[in-house]
């Protein structure tokens, strides 16, 4: 990277995220020097096995991890602070696209989003909010795993009994965010720690092969105690509001991991004023994808900030709950497109010599444990659109910004949002969770769509391309135009040239 951060390289950032923060410019250096410390994020090894017994034979649970990687994790903790302490939470965002590294980025999304639940909703457990907000502990959460704990109430604190295949973070969080089953009440949240008050392990484990990107394996709760958060019959709304969190953490991992793959195929690929028509569409795709990304998900995240400080039942923070749920969703399968082809731009070889990239290959192919089914995460995102009535603001919003784009392909693209949703809202509940996952990838590149034309007005002419490129290639299903093999400046980036 010849010693310049992914921050000074990106093509993007700096042009997309002052219209999701206004205030970004007063932390330009900081987070430039964030930007020099998250490349290091790719360089370890995950390192981290969980160790069962100590050498007296005593019940640990404890992960065990090479010295520079505790090292490093403690140095993301102040991150944890961000939000809480004037930085706001776009500067944590912006800091987990530029971290990109969706393991990590999972460890401080589900703490954070702990924080802000239990400074929200539970202001009696405050001393836990400062421990975790301090940096002081790490929390993970099985919201969304198969498995589910029972719980009741003993002796002024909740216990809960159940079981867990799938658990991250073993040996590594200090505390679990989970739902429990308790009556008629709408899924309540605990906070579980690791131990109990009398300073036993709180749960048992046991550990599964190592996992690239968290330690894992089996939970077993008896009776373990546990924090009830806010009201057992709000637990559902919570959920909601952590998943939100998780959702953008994850969007911007996926964007900026698609980014990392980017610059670094970029600067081995010799292509500079020449390169193959072939290898010219895979540089433009990669720039499309990219900036799509990023768009869509700034702008779920300044919807989010806008809305993170209504109440149950809410007024617009559904909206920023769907948009969440879609830049998660399309930002994944761009940085697995892209993945794929840097593959194919490389060649076998040009992977196997270069196996940082490759590993970033692998990870962005993979996904990751905490990562629901397409079929889960499409059918919640259905349901916000039916149940929680968002197709109205939705297509307010878009339609509206593509309207005022005046161009055709805005227009069209404007048509078939408008048809996507009415379709949709015809449909009966069964067909509509049939038809949800292609739907919900329409929507949300008809959103990215609008969002680049808007970026044209400050980005210059380069986003009103990228724009009708995304329209045409993604939302109409064409291919690239061939005007665009002649515009390497839409690239955003300068690959070395040929030595030839």
């Amino acid at each position: 990277m010849n010693g310049r951060s992914y921050w000074q390289l990106d093509p993007d950032l700096k042009n997309i995220l002052p219209r999701a923060w206004k205030a970004w410019e007063l932390y330009r250096e900081d987070l430039a020097a964030f930007s020099g410390f998250a490349k290091e994020a790719h360089s370890f090894e995950p390192g981290l096995e969980v160790i069962a017994e100590d050498a007296q034979g005593n019940a640990t649970d404890r992960s065990q991890m090479a010295p520079e990687l505790g090292a490093y994790l403690k140095g993301l903790s102040p991150l944890l602070r961000a939000p809480f302490e004037g930085r706001g939470w776009p500067y944590f965002f912006t800091a987990t696209y530029l971290l990109a590294n969706p393991g990590w980025n999972y460890l401080l999304g589900s703490t954070a989003g702990t924080v802000f639940l239990l400074s929200k909703y539970a202001p009696e457990l405050s001393s836990l909010r400062a421990l975790l907000q301090g940096g002081g502990a790490w929390t993970v959460q099985w919201l969304t795993l198969p498995g589910q704990a029972q719980a009741h109430p003993q002796d002024q604190i909740w216990r809960l009994t159940g079981k867990y295949d799938y658990a991250p973070g073993i040996g590594l969080a200090d505390y679990v965010l989970l739902s429990g089953g308790y009556g008629g009440e709408d899924r309540p949240l605990f906070v579980l720690p690791r131990r109990n008050h009398r300073g036993r392990l709180n749960y048992r484990t046991e550990p599964r092969p190592p996992s690239p990107q968290m330690p894992w394996g089996a939970a077993y709760l008896e009776e373990a105690e546990a924090y009830l958060l806010g009201k057992p019959e709000e637990g559902g709304h919570y959920l909601a509001e952590i998943l939100a969190v998780d959702n953008l953490t994850q969007a911007l991992s996926w964007a900026g991991l698609g980014r990392h793959l980017q610059l670094g195929a970029v600067l081995l690929l010799e292509v500079g004023t020449g390169g193959t028509p072939a290898l010219r569409y895979a540089l433009t795709d990669w720039a499309v994808r990219l900036a799509g990304s990023l768009a869509l998900s700034l702008r779920a995240m300044a919807t989010w900030d806008k809305t993170r400080q209504e109440y149950p039942p809410y007024e617009n923070a559904f909206l920023a709950q769907f948009l969440a749920k879609l830049a998660k969703l399309r930002a994944a399968q761009h940085a697995a497109a892209l993945a794929q082809g840097v593959q194919e731009a490389l060649g076998g070889v040009g992977v196997v010599q270069n196996p940082k990239l490759a590993a970033l290959i692998t990870q962005a192919q993979n996904l990751p444990l905490w990562q629901g089914a397409v079929h889960a995460e499409a059918a919640s995102g259905v349901e916000l659109l039916l149940g929680r009535r968002v197709a109205a603001p939705f297509q307010a919003d878009f339609v509206a910004r593509l309207q005022a784009a005046r161009q055709n392909e805005a227009s069209i693209t404007a048509e078939i949002l408008s048809q996507t949703l009415d379709h949709l809202l015809k449909m009966s509940p069964k067909e509509a969770l049939w038809h949800g996952p292609d739907t919900l990838c329409r929507l949300a590149d008809a959103a990215a769509v609008a969002l680049l034309y808007d970026l044209a007005a400050t980005g210059g002419d380069r986003y009103a391309k990228l724009a009708e490129l995304y329209a045409r290639h993604f939302v109409r299903g064409e291919p690239y135009p061939s005007w665009a093999m002649n515009e390497p400046g839409l690239w955003g980036v300068s690959p070395r040239a040929s030595s030839s």
